[in-house]
């Protein structure tokens, strides 16, 4: 598991002994192309991050709870940290992440990853900034897919 985490550029240039701790927590998934890796509007007692080390997502929501609502697919976010959305806001997940091809992720258990920053202050800064990141990544893609109506071709 560690080889994989250091190599993901969410994990670069944290402590080896953060990311032994994180490991002791986390296992590899796989789902098969086609496979949904995150479900939109789930609302789950567990509230696990998915990080991908390999294969290919798309990310897409739906404009409204309605069966027949028009989804959008949010093409084109270079993340590689899934579920954070929920995992910070204890909540239903946001959008849905479905496999292109056949697709690997390790799969942090969120519950003890909170208990973890909570614990390791320092660590957990670190771990809570680069989420961060990904979500102001997520906001700037977003508002460009907008400013170029790509949503609604």
């Amino acid at each position: 598991m560690l080889g994989l985490m250091r190599n993901t550029a969410f994990f670069a240039g944290i402590s080896e002994e953060s990311m032994k701790d994180i490991s002791a927590f986390s296992e590899l998934v796989t789902f098969n192309a086609g496979a949904q890796a995150i479900v939109e509007g789930d609302a789950l007692n567990h509230l696990d991050l998915l990080l991908l080390v390999d294969g290919e997502v798309e990310v897409e929501s739906k404009f409204s709870s309605l069966p027949s609502s028009m989804a959008f697919n949010l093409h084109a976010i270079s993340s590689e940290l899934f579920g954070e959305i929920a995992w910070i806001l204890g909540g239903k997940r946001s959008a849905s992440v479905k496999c292109k091809r056949k697709s690997k992720f390790i799969k942090i258990d969120g519950g003890r990853l909170f208990d973890y920053c909570q614990s390791h202050p320092t660590a957990g800064v670190e771990l809570m900034t680069r989420i961060a990141a990904v979500m102001a990544q997520r906001v700037i893609h977003l508002s460009e897919q907008l400013k170029n109506k790509e949503l609604f071709l």
